[in-house]
């Protein structure tokens, strides 16, 4: 069972986007705090009536002061809450024509999955996950356990980093949060081609899984156009498959088919 420590009143007018199902609440929205939350703490979201909106972990520490888990009044955010988003995420995977071919994938995508700031991305019999808020970082050894229960990996390893966490108050962290720690490459397949991936020391490099419906076309490179972009990712990656299409430092190729 839950319990809020705090109320965010809302200014007048400024209730719509919550309404809509926007899953942020920023500072400016924000009339006055009601009691002492602590950061990462529910609170209860109000519109400037005093009707009930949402509830939401809280932040003072970022321009987002909260992020609403649940619009559903009188919801607990528990156990079961967390082993529910994650099992619905879990399942719209399992959806997918990914199997045998393809065992790289994102398992959980933060607000996508009603879940904000939880990554959680499969490579092979390992899991990553990135906890980018306060409110999921304080969080994240019951969702890590939950993770292993359902997924049973070989290991779960937290690889949060970068500037939203900063926002956030936090700084980076590299970590085994369940089961044991991965080789240093492992081997993960894109549609049956094999890519050799460290989990453990990747830093600035990437690993975009192509969508299941793009992804027979890899096989043709007279099929994509290539883009160089900038990008931060918790791996690096590298494929005899993809010859001069390698990820590098601070950037990669992305693709797209041609038209």
């Amino acid at each position: 069972m839950h319990q809020t420590t705090g109320i965010l009143h809302l200014r007048r007018g400024r209730e719509k986007p919550v309404v809509n199902r926007h899953p942020w609440v920023f500072s400016g929205a924000i009339h006055r705090v009601e009691g002492t939350p602590q950061a990462g703490e529910l609170v209860d979201v109000l519109d400037s009536s005093g009707r009930w909106l949402a509830t939401a972990y809280f932040n003072q520490n970022s321009q987002i002061r909260g992020r609403i888990l649940s619009w559903q009044e009188g919801e607990q955010i528990d156990e079961g809450f967390w082993r529910r988003k994650l099992e619905r995420a879990i399942l719209g995977r399992q959806l997918l024509p990914l199997h045998p071919h393809t065992d790289a994938y994102r398992v959980v995508n933060t607000e996508a999955d009603g879940v904000p700031g939880l990554i959680v991305d499969k490579y092979g019999d390992y899991l990553v996950l990135q906890a980018m808020t306060l409110g999921i970082d304080l969080r994240k050894q019951e969702l890590a356990n939950l993770l292993q229960e359902m997924l049973q990996p070989k290991g779960i390893i937290e690889r949060s980093q970068g500037l939203m966490r900063r926002k956030e108050g936090l700084q980076d962290v590299a970590a085994i949060l369940t089961g044991e720690a991965p080789p240093e490459l492992i081997t993960i397949h894109e549609n049956g081609f094999p890519f050799s991936v460290n989990l453990l020391d990747g830093q600035r490099r990437a690993f975009i899984s192509t969508s299941a419906k793009t992804a027979p076309f890899w096989g043709n490179p007279t099929l994509w156009r290539a883009k160089k972009c900038s990008i931060c990712s918790p791996t690096q990656v590298a494929s005899p498959s993809m010859g001069r299409w390698r990820a590098k430092a601070s950037s990669m190729w992305m693709f797209r088919p041609r038209h």
